[in-house]
């Protein structure tokens, strides 16, 4: 089976795009996270970055959970997300103890017969299909 895997991201009204996609990809299936670092705090672009790229670190544990158990997805998603807390916070220590940057993150696991998603914030995940949206996340945001 073939994923097409896509990160669309729009900078809108702000002078830097603080967004950061990227994507592992093996025989057991892919691992894709997409995360937008928040505007109003300093250095949004790596904390975006440093979040993904802890995230995707346990892409092997990600694989081999049964989707099958909620709790189970669940409870792996919410360590995976600590793990994703940790890199953020340690490249913030390694770059600028003062800075508190924050981020969005969405991610998806897909597998033959598996598709997964966790998200904080207000990036949101679409599932597409020929006819368009067949479902979308939804936005953590408070207005």
């Amino acid at each position: 089976m073939t994923w097409d895997i896509a990160s669309v991201t729009r900078i809108g009204n702000r002078e830097e795009n603080e967004d950061y996609g990227d994507f592992v990809r093996s025989r057991a299936g892919a691992v894709a996270i997409v995360c937008d670092g928040l505007g109003g705090h300093e250095f949004g672009e790596w904390a975006s970055e440093a979040f993904a790229g802890a995230v995707l670190g346990e892409s092997d544990a990600l694989l081999a959970v049964d989707y099958a158990s909620k709790d189970s997805a669940r409870t792996l998603f919410e360590a995976v997300f600590c793990k994703g807390i940790d890199g953020l916070r340690s490249a913030v220590s390694s770059r600028d103890a003062e800075a508190d940057p924050k981020t969005t993150a969405v991610l998806a696991v897909l597998q033959q017969d598996v598709f997964a998603t966790a998200h904080v914030g207000d990036s949101r995940a679409y599932r597409l299909g020929p006819e368009g949206v067949i479902w979308r996340s939804r936005d953590h945001s408070l207005v």
